[in-house]
């Protein structure tokens, strides 16, 4: 069960702590100033709103040239954020930032029923980390989807299931995740990088003396006719008359 140990805020501008650590999670919402916080030798720059999440007895630095503020949340059993130094961005609102204050006042002031009060924050701020840990590894797996059909535009044995295999997500969870953040399927990325490519290629065949045939095989098209057909469909011109422009 998470469990509140403390809730700390830094009033006036520091410019940094030297290596400490602690055997509880610690929250840290940066308030004002920018700076860096290494945690084992990764340097994750901070900004107001910047929210950096570091594990059990971790030793961390942090600085600033111009100084900085900040609230820091110590807290027990945070499993769902894994092992690792976590960064996040609060919303356009501060939303986090305005539960976190209305939870320090809580335990500063520790008023009736203080506790069951600031449990119940505590838990609507962690559900927010959560959520932001999901998006966060749900947009790595996109960027590395993209990153391997940019790596295979030219491949004609690419296929998409050997992407789809590692994922660690089921397939029609991650096609409808893609689809609502690319805007498109991943069959209809492929295709649009590939014709994407092949026009910048046809644009230079006058120079490269790439003929259609060529180029279509360049940007992993195994049927040149299928090329055309889709190139004609994605441009509403054929690749023929693309070259004449």
């Amino acid at each position: 069960m998470d469990e509140l140990i403390c809730v700390e805020k830094i009033a006036e501008p520091v410019k940094g702590y030297v290596n400490h650590k602690y055997h509880t999670w610690q929250i840290i919402y940066y308030t004002y100033g920018k700076g860096i916080t290494t945690v084992k030798n990764i340097e994750f720059q901070f900004q107001p709103k910047t929210i950096i999440c570091i594990p059990p007895d971790i030793e961390y630095v942090e600085a600033s040239k111009t100084g900085y503020k900040n609230i820091n949340i110590s807290v027990n059993g945070i499993d769902e954020l894994g092992k690792s130094t976590c960064i996040f961005k609060d919303t356009k609102n501060a939303d986090f930032s305005i539960i976190l204050n209305q939870l320090h006042n809580e335990f500063i002031l520790k008023q009736n029923n203080w506790e069951a009060i600031a449990f119940f924050m505590l838990n609507v701020l962690l559900q927010y980390l959560f959520a932001w840990k999901i998006s966060n590894n749900i947009n790595r797996l996109i960027q590395k989807f993209c990153d391997d059909v940019e790596a295979n535009i030219s491949n004609q044995n690419f296929l998409l299931k050997t992407a789809f295999n590692n994922l660690p997500i089921s397939l029609n969870y991650f096609k409808k995740l893609f689809s609502q953040r690319i805007g498109k399927t991943p069959t209809e990325y492929l295709l649009k990088k590939r014709l994407e490519h092949a026009k910048t290629l046809l644009s230079s065949s006058n120079i490269s003396g790439y003929k259609i045939k060529d180029i279509s095989a360049l940007c992993g098209f195994r049927d040149q006719y299928y090329f055309s057909r889709a190139f004609k469909k994605y441009l509403n011109v054929s690749p023929e008359k693309w070259v004449a422009k």
